[in-house]
């Protein structure tokens, strides 16, 4: 490791004092030469369970039409019972609205989420996004169900 002597112009003791330091290190650095902020994997979730739920509130309408399309096509596959009137009714433009909605719903939550998870080395990612996708799914079905 080799010392760069910089001359201490901030708090000088003495005229000409020098502080021996280390060269920036290069690790962790993106294109612009600052370096990125880690994040521990605690401060990650302490983030983002919050803000999931707050992403629950208006993520509540894409999963309720997300739900009503997986209900029609399991409905013309033979898996459940096909209701008649939903689809006679001309819900495939709202359904179709609903699945566009859906993925750009989840564009948003990914892209807030990533923000602060990929800055997290040890933070284990799959129980994370797991997590994630509980929080925006499971308020959205209790919102269903009592309503």
């Amino acid at each position: 490791m080799t010392a760069v002597t910089v001359v201490n112009t901030r708090f000088p003791r003495r005229l000409g004092e020098s502080v021996e330091r280390p060269p920036p290190a290069r690790s962790g650095r993106h294109d612009g030469g600052v370096a990125r902020r880690t994040l521990h994997p605690r401060q990650v979730w302490l983030i983002g369970v919050p803000l999931n739920l707050l992403l629950a509130i208006p993520c509540a309408y894409p999963v309720a039409l997300a739900l009503l399309a997986l209900q029609v096509t399991a409905g013309e596959l033979g898996w459940a019972q096909r209701d008649p009137t939903v689809i006679d009714e001309g819900a495939g433009f709202v359904i179709g609205l609903g699945l566009v909605a859906l993925v750009c719903t989840g564009l948003v939550v990914f892209g807030l989420n990533a923000l602060f998870a990929f800055r997290a080395p040890k933070l284990n990612a799959p129980a994370y996004w797991i997590a994630v996708a509980l929080l925006i799914v499971v308020p959205a079905l209790g919102w269903l169900t009592v309503r």
